[in-house]
C-alpha cells in the first residue's frame, strides 16, 4: 500500500496518495476515507488469498486500517 506514495526515478510529481499520506498525518478524515476506498480492496484480496475465509479477511481490513489511523504520528 504504502510503495505507491513513492514517485517513479526522473518523476518529481508528488503522488495523490503523498499527498492524502500527508494529510493523513494531519488527522484529516476525508483522507483517511480517500485511502481506505482507493486500497481497501486491494489489501482484501491479499488477505482473502492467504487467509481463504471472506469474513476473516474483512475483519484483517478493517484492523490494518484501524492500526494506521492508530499510529499516525505528525512530522
Amino acid at each position: 500500500m504504502f510503495l505507491a506514495i513513492f514517485s517513479p526515478k526522473g518523476n518529481d510529481e508528488v503522488s495523490p496518495d503523498a499527498t492524502l499520506m500527508q494529510q493523513l498525518l494531519r488527522k484529516d478524515v476525508s483522507a483517511f476515507e480517500e485511502l481506505y476506498e482507493r486500497h481497501s480492496r486491494i489489501v482484501y484480496s491479499l488477505v482473502l488469498r492467504i487467509l481463504r475465509q471472506g469474513t476473516t479477511a474483512e475483519e484483517v481490513v478493517q484492523d490494518v486500517f484501524l492500526q494506521l489511523w492508530r499510529k499516525l504520528r505528525p512530522l
